[in-house]
């Protein structure tokens, strides 16, 4: 419609026409439709999980934080970080090692996240890529 609106506009002036003749040839009206859109489904499952999604995450990701935990503790008892250091290991190579390995290890627990979520339709409308996505970023800023 402001399309048309400026056109006609346009052609008004260049053709000096009043608005009287264009109103009088102007018979067809114009209508505005809304874009299609699905329908606005409510989940009541999802209002009440969003509260308790940090519990779960927490609930979910205890035991990978433990073995990670549990390895850190073992390497310090046997003195392994001192041994590569003797072998010409850097610290940011042993610090990335570390990085790689616990970042695969919440991995896992991620992509078990996922399929939990998706599998059990508890996100029916989410692109479980963005969720992957951001639990990797949760699984970042918890290891660093």
């Amino acid at each position: 419609m402001l399309e048309d609106a400026i056109v006609e506009e346009f052609h008004n002036q260049h053709n000096n026409v009043t608005t009287s003749n264009t109103n009088s040839q102007n018979i067809l009206g114009k209508y505005l439709q809304l874009m299609p859109y699905p329908c606005f489904t409510r989940d009541r499952f999802l209002e009440y999980l969003s509260g308790l999604l940090s519990l779960l995450m927490t609930l979910a990701w205890i035991y990978s934080v433990c073995i990670i935990i549990k390895n850190i503790v073992y390497e310090k008892e046997q003195r392994l970080k001192e041994v590569m250091k003797m072998m010409g290991l850097s610290n940011g190579v042993h610090w990335v090692a570390w990085f790689i390995n616990s970042f695969i290890l919440m991995f896992v627990s991620i992509l078990l996240l996922l399929m939990v979520l998706k599998v059990g339709d508890v996100t029916p409308y989410s692109n479980m890529f963005i969720v992957m996505l951001w639990l990797c970023c949760f699984a970042i800023a918890t290891i660093s």
